[in-house]
């Protein structure tokens, strides 16, 4: 990837000669000018050469000069995929004052002009292929695994992230993948799937909880909503005595499963002590009277740096 800045891509753009050959082309007129991009494409697929018009000093100049750093080399099935997030996560590389104001406009929602270069992309692609093709026909996925149909996420997608974190919720999917993010019509099969891979994932015990005498476990016959109110206030205690950070999140019986971010002063390379269970436990045993199982899962450690 070339060295430049966004605001050098503005004053001296690149990818200006436009090719004697070439494969699939795009133009649109903006305000009084024609602008246009070309591509050539080799046999397999792969753009080996980009050009457009948009001279410097245009305020579209840095933006089609900058495509040319996405897709150079870039075969046409990537090329279909690319998104407004991808030119997010370049810009995102530079410093310059350009490059600040436009994250700003993303951040704030204000991105349909600067994506216009892609939609161009976009036209040059159906332009070659000769017509639309389905998302599928261009990823080589299964259809019927699609599950967000506005984002193209499939369903071994959202599968491989809870994989790697079972606590991921529908909020987490949203932001990482896109997914559920648009019309929201797929939220109900995303909390399908979080649910099946939570089973799968989290240390929920496979029997039910006996004590020595062999009965089934119980937290003197409260529901679920009900002991976790008695331990919301317990839990709040024993983060701000301990410094760390526990989030209830599941309760079967008296089997509780916790969340586990350790928020404390420390110093860059101290070592963060783990959670001690046995104290826990004690400690929710004094405060309630009874005897809870309790499993955690981790979320990381987050270091509040003196």
């Amino acid at each position: 990837m070339r060295n430049k800045t966004l605001g050098q891509h503005q004053n001296n753009p690149s990818y200006c000669e436009i090719p004697i050959i070439y494969k699939t082309s795009s133009s649109c007129q903006i305000g009084n000018s024609r602008v246009a991009i070309f591509l050539d494409i080799d046999t397999r697929d792969r753009v080996i050469a980009y050009a457009h018009n948009c001279s410097a000093g245009n305020q579209w100049t840095a933006f089609f000069s900058l495509l040319g750093e996405l897709i150079q080399g870039r075969s046409i099935q990537e090329l279909w995929s690319l998104s407004w997030l991808d030119y997010y996560q370049l810009i995102s590389h530079f410093s310059d004052n350009l490059s600040l104001k436009w994250i700003d406009d993303f951040d704030s929602g204000n991105i349909s002009l600067e994506c216009f270069p892609l939609e161009m992309l976009r036209i040059c692609m159906v332009d070659y292929l000769g017509g639309p093709l389905s998302h599928a026909q261009l990823t080589g996925q299964d259809e019927s695994t699609l599950i967000c149909r506005c984002f193209g996420v499939y369903d071994q997608e959202v599968r491989a992230l809870l994989k790697k974190n079972p606590l991921t919720d529908v909020y987490a999917l949203n932001d990482q993948l896109l997914a559920g993010s648009a019309c929201g019509s797929c939220s109900q099969d995303l909390e399908q799937i979080i649910t099946q891979e939570r089973q799968k994932y989290l240390p929920y015990p496979d029997s039910p909880l006996r004590d020595e005498q062999g009965h089934v476990t119980s937290a003197k016959g409260l529901t679920p909503v009900e002991l976790a109110k008695l331990l919301a206030p317990v839990l709040e205690d024993w983060n701000k005595e301990q410094g760390t950070q526990l989030r209830l999140m599941g309760i079967r019986g008296t089997f509780i499963l916790l969340q586990t971010q350790t928020a404390q002063v420390a110093e860059p390379g101290d070592a963060v002590a783990p959670l001690d269970v046995e104290e826990l436990t004690q400690y929710i045993k004094e405060r309630l009277g009874f005897t809870l199982d309790l499993r955690t899962t981790g979320a990381g450690t987050r270091r509040l740096l003196s």
